[in-house]
């Protein structure tokens, strides 16, 4: 699950919404936002890639972990709105998955770690 942990940074720091929605099957628990539908985190990327120049979400792979079903990790996130805003935080990404050859994303969230 280091694979799919990975992937779906990529595809967060990227918008690259075709990438991310290769796991979901229908609904997906999505930052906080029940039974999200594909069509929902597809408008939320583009939006995403209209309000944010670059970001950047530097995975500490010493503060991964692993089970069956769930993975977590700890990032350093550094993204900047294309007003000139900058956002820095160091968040630990959680995500729930069924296993498989293609894992199925139940559920991914973000929540920043106290430093």
């Amino acid at each position: 699950s280091k694979g799919l942990v990975l992937n779906l940074i990529e595809a967060i720091e990227t918008h690259n919404d075709p990438m991310f929605l290769k796991y979901v099957d229908g609904e997906v628990d999505y930052f906080g936002h029940k039974h999200a539908s594909g069509a929902f985190v597809q408008r939320d990327m583009e939006q995403d890639a209209t309000t944010y120049q670059s970001v950047r979400m530097i995975p500490d792979l010493a503060t991964l972990e692993t089970s069956t079903g769930h993975a977590s990790v700890e990032y350093d996130l550094e993204a900047q709105e294309f007003s000139g805003k900058d956002h820095k935080a160091r968040c630990r990404l959680e995500i729930e998955f069924a296993p498989g050859p293609t894992p199925r994303l139940l559920s991914i969230s973000s929540r920043v770690v106290p430093r």
